[in-house]
């Protein structure tokens, strides 16, 4: 099934104008429109939700995003537990495409969760309420990869999460395979082929570039820096800097423009 997408600008945080736990099923169908406000809906029911004569499944796991002054028809299969967002968004600026429809998967329980904090600050904490529901709308918005043909295995996607949160660590690839489910060989071969280069140069040339940034915006001591990066070996990090900018650490930071 592809949902539809919806235009939506997330350049600003959201006003939020409810935010609660809903309870339907009373009745076995209800029919109306919200005037002037989106709404974000996270089920825990099985049921159905129509948004101009397309039917979209619901089901726990499944979270809705409709915009203001659209019908609905929903219909219910009992009794029916969900939170909700009613909210405005400011216009103006880029827009991203968000899904009307979508089954969160192994994202939902951890969404709801923050879901939940949206529910419970909205009334004592309106600016907390609202950062969190921004945070949720940006993540319910699907990434790039999401968003075009699979050109790159999943596992080379995982992998390159997964180094840039660990680059300061000593990690090996051997590790990196174990921890997307593929072996040394298979994953060295799916991310060249991906990437252009080997996991070791991706490696090297983000923790260079990482050290550059830091170089040319703080003031830490290189070695701090070497080190902040996973270049701790301070023969090696000069090593690396002359290789990818041609010049030592220090000679980098005393440089005005580059």
């Amino acid at each position: 099934m592809t949902p539809a997408l919806l235009p939506m600008s997330l350049n600003h945080v959201p006003r939020l104008v409810q935010a609660g736990i809903g309870l339907h099923g009373q009745q076995q169908e209800e029919r109306y429109r919200m005037r002037g406000v989106w709404c974000l809906h996270f089920y825990n029911y099985n049921g159905e939700l129509l948004v101009k004569n397309v039917a979209y499944p619901l089901r726990p796991g499944t979270v809705t995003v409709v915009p203001p002054d659209v019908p609905l028809a929903y219909r219910y299969e009992g009794r029916s537990v969900h939170l909700y967002a009613h909210f405005r968004l400011r216009t103006g600026g880029a827009k991203v495409d968000m899904p009307l429809w979508r089954d969160a998967g192994r994202d939902f329980a951890r969404w709801y969760g923050e879901m939940e904090e949206v529910v419970r600050y909205w009334l004592t904490e309106p600016r907390r309420a609202e950062c969190g529901l921004w945070n949720i709308l940006w993540q319910l918005v699907p990434r790039a990869e999401e968003q075009t043909a699979p050109l790159v295995h999943p596992a080379v996607t995982r992998a390159l999460a997964w180094m840039e949160t660990r680059l300061a660590e000593p990690f090996s690839v051997a590790r990196l395979a174990r921890e997307v489910g593929l072996s040394h060989n298979h994953l060295t071969r799916l991310f060249t082929a991906a990437t252009g280069q080997t996991v070791i140069a991706h490696i090297r040339a983000r923790r260079v570039h990482n050290a550059y940034h830091l170089l040319k915006n703080s003031t830490l001591p290189i070695k701090a820096v070497a080190a902040s990066v996973g270049l701790p070996d301070l023969h090696a990090f000069n090593k690396a800097m002359r290789r990818e900018f041609g010049r030592p650490p220090r000679a980098l930071r005393e440089m005005d423009h580059w």
